[in-house]
């Protein structure tokens, strides 16, 4: 009997406190710092929130923040926000509410957004997240229902903080995904960016801005899946061909866009990507897989594949670019681009349409035939319109048998570490036999800056460090690298790294 009463006192307890656990919400505005907590979630926006300069927000996974109207979170200090897989922490307006997103200012302080879904903001020059200079890394996110998700920004900053968006979606915004504005320390990475640039305006999935006379923007763009975008997948708008322009986009699928990629005044550099069914059916406006506009224009493209689109390259208004090029001593600018079925609307085949005025380098390519008369049937050039360049695209891409005798060990590329680093970071591998190794590494301009002692090594795994120093001994400032891993004088591995000083 006492053991059934203490049950009923027990149960009647739990029953109390479940509609009072219910009702643990928190309203929040003005300053806050600390910690945001679980046991005090929901947290109901109810006006502009600030973190002061030099303090911090840690937000706990699982942790709601529901915003209750027109209101922004500014981060002066920086926010801490790392969620789990399986609680993951949510941002969002209360039902059809609006709200003006997350700003952050810390260019000292890292910020992190690690499994946290941001939702629905909409303002003149509000983002899901908008970094002003400051320290971030956005990791496994989502962002939905956004005018614009992302802006990664550094107007006026020599030395811009790092910033990363990696292993994301985002989804469903009037203007663009991202936004990166005069930045050339940003990293995008393996994320997935669709259904962007649903307004009646042109913004694509992610686009690239400079605003300032003496502006750059030259980020990384790797692993990605651009795709089925209302206009363009990536977009360089450089609209008063004003600094340079010129990211390494490397390994990204881009497909069922209005445009694929979309030069304005932009260069950089573009290898193994997938650039496929750029049009929009019965819209004759669209279809280019690269379009290429502005006497700025000049990109290099390597090892491409551009096909379905309406048309493969499309050059005007005196833009140029370089598919290949085998008559200067650069071996990163040799073509061996793919460019086969780009047939617009009328049933018609366009590899290149050169309406510039400018030649066209267009070297050792794959077409749609191996024959030259062929060949030429599906590009627009010069020997169509005396006002129009010339593409030389002799001689075609036939691929190269490797020499029997020539041995390459096989190789495994552990990576380095620490990654980002500050002062020197160690990069492992494993070869198969013995061999003769070396390691390049390159900046985002694509200039050799180190080369790393070269030497036999017998089978096994190995490592080597890079201070941060380039071949004369100075220190190479902040900024993204890449590293070749070179095996009896043969390329099998890249690595990437990112050193923050």
């Amino acid at each position: 009997m006492k053991q059934k009463r203490i049950f009923f006192i027990l149960l009647g307890i739990a029953i109390f406190l479940i509609p009072c656990l219910a009702l643990c919400d928190t309203n929040v505005s003005g300053n806050q710092s600390g910690t945001w907590s679980l046991a005090n979630s929901p947290y109901f926006v109810i006006g502009d929130v600030t973190i002061p300069s030099g303090s911090s927000l840690v937000i706990e996974p699982g942790v709601l923040i529901e915003v209750q109207g027109y209101f922004i979170i500014n981060a002066e200090g920086y926010i801490t926000a790392q969620g789990t897989v399986s609680d993951s922490i949510k941002f969002y307006g209360q039902g059809t509410t609006t709200w003006k997103g997350i700003r952050l200012e810390d260019e000292i302080n890292q910020n992190d957004f690690m499994y946290c879904r941001i939702s629905n903001t909409s303002d003149t020059n509000g983002y899901g997240i908008h970094s002003v200079g400051a320290r971030v890394i956005i990791m496994n996110c989502f962002f939905d229902d956004h005018r614009k998700a992302v802006n990664f920004s550094a107007m006026g900053d020599e030395n811009p903080s790092y910033m990363e968006i990696s292993d994301s979606k985002i989804s469903n915004c009037e203007q663009c995904g991202i936004i990166i504005t005069e930045n050339s320390n940003v990293l995008i990475d393996n994320c997935e960016i669709t259904h962007c640039g649903q307004g009646t305006t042109y913004w694509p999935g992610i686009q690239l801005s400079i605003q300032t006379s003496s502006g750059e923007c030259n980020p990384t763009i790797t692993n990605n899946h651009i795709h089925h975008n209302d206009k363009q997948g990536i977009t360089l708008a450089n609209l008063y061909n004003y600094g340079e322009m010129a990211p390494h986009v490397e390994n990204n699928v881009i497909e069922y866009n209005l445009t694929g990629v979309y030069l304005y005044n932009g260069q950089g550099y573009y290898k193994n990507n997938e650039i496929c069914n750029n049009f929009i059916a019965g819209d004759p406006d669209s279809g280019a897989g690269v379009m290429l506009y502005g006497s700025g224009t000049n990109g290099t493209f390597v090892q491409n594949e551009v096909a379905f689109n309406f048309c493969g390259f499309y050059c005007i208004n005196n833009a140029t670019s370089n598919l290949g090029d085998l008559g200067n001593l650069n071996t990163n600018d040799d073509g061996e681009n793919n460019i086969h079925d780009n047939i617009d609307g009328t049933g018609t085949t366009f590899s290149v349409y050169n309406g510039s005025s400018l030649d066209m380098k267009a070297e050792n390519n794959s077409w749609d035939s191996d024959n030259y008369t062929e060949i030429a049937a599906t590009i627009i050039d010069g020997n169509d319109n005396p006002s129009y360049g010339i593409v030389d695209f002799d001689p075609i891409y036939i691929g190269v048998a490797q020499d029997p005798q020539i041995e390459v060990a096989a190789c495994n590329l552990i990576g380095n570490l620490p990654n980002p680093f500050t002062h020197s970071t160690t990069i492992s591998f494993a070869i198969g036999s013995q061999a003769h190794v070396s390691i390049e590494i390159f900046n985002l301009k694509c200039q050799r800056i180190k080369t790393l002692p070269s030497t036999s090594l017998n089978k096994g795994t190995h490592s080597v460090a890079w201070n941060g120093k380039d071949d004369t001994d100075q220190e190479v400032p902040s900024g993204i690298y890449f590293y070749n891993l070179k095996v009896n004088n043969e390329v099998t591995n890249t690595g990437k790294c990112v050193l923050i000083r």
